[in-house]
C-alpha cells in the first residue's frame, strides 16, 4: 500500500487528447497506470454533439453518465441493445462492445469512468447536497457545478467547477463535503 494522499487539480490542470477514433475531444482528470504504462484507471469528460462510433477499449469496463444537454441513445449492436443516456445515471458497459452514439437530441456531455476489468471495481455516486462518507481505496471527487468544501480530517479543500480531489489510501477516513451544485464521487477500490 502507498503512503496516503489528497491531490487537488484545477481545471487549467486537466488534459485534452483526441479520441482514439478521431471523432472528438476528451478532458483526461485523472488516470493511473500500471508499470507497464497499461491503463488502470480514468476519469474523464466529452462532448457528443453528432451520431458516431465510440472508441473500442477492450478489457475495459466503462461507466458513462449524461451531465448536460439534451443526451443521446447508447446502441452496443443486436447483441446487447440500446439504451438511452439519462442526466446523472451511470449506464455500464463493456470496452470492446461496439458502442454508437445515435439519435442525439442536442449537443451533450457525458462524464467516462474506465478501469480495467478485473483491478477495480468503480461505484459512482452523484451529490446534490453534503454528506459524510467513508473514504475507498481511491476516492475522486469532482465538481460538475456549483462550490464545494470536502473536508478530509482537518484538511478542507475548496472545489469549484471542474476541479478534482483524488484520495489516495487513506484507510478509514471519513470524507465530509458541504456545497450547492453537483459534485460527483467515485469510488475505486
Amino acid at each position: 500500500m502507498s503512503a496516503p494522499s489528497v491531490r487537488q487539480t484545477r481545471r487549467a490542470d486537466h488534459r485534452e487528447m483526441s479520441w482514439q477514433n478521431g471523432r472528438g475531444v476528451t478532458v483526461e482528470f485523472a488516470r493511473e497506470d500500471d508499470a507497464e504504462g497499461n491503463l488502470l484507471w480514468r476519469l474523464s469528460r466529452a462532448d457528443v454533439v453528432e451520431a458516431g462510433d465510440f472508441s473500442r477499449f477492450p478489457g475495459v469496463d466503462r461507466w458513462l453518465m449524461l451531465v448536460e444537454g439534451a443526451g443521446f441513445d447508447l446502441d452496443f449492436g443486436p447483441e446487447h441493445g440500446r439504451v438511452a443516456a439519462q442526466p446523472f445515471v451511470p449506464v455500464r458497459f463493456a470496452g470492446e462492445w461496439p458502442t454508437r452514439a445515435e439519435n442525439v437530441r442536442g449537443p451533450s456531455r457525458d462524464l467516462n469512468v474506465m478501469v480495467a476489468r478485473g483491478t477495480h471495481a468503480a461505484e459512482i455516486a452523484v451529490h446534490r447536497e453534503g454528506f459524510e462518507r467513508a473514504a475507498a481505496t481511491r476516492s475522486l471527487y469532482l465538481a460538475l457545478a456549483g462550490n464545494w468544501q470536502v473536508a478530509i480530517g482537518d484538511e478542507t479543500h475548496a472545489l469549484a467547477a471542474d476541479d478534482l480531489l483524488t484520495l489516495r489510501d487513506m484507510g478509514p477516513a471519513l470524507v465530509r463535503a458541504d456545497g450547492t451544485g453537483v459534485l460527483v464521487a467515485v469510488d475505486l477500490s
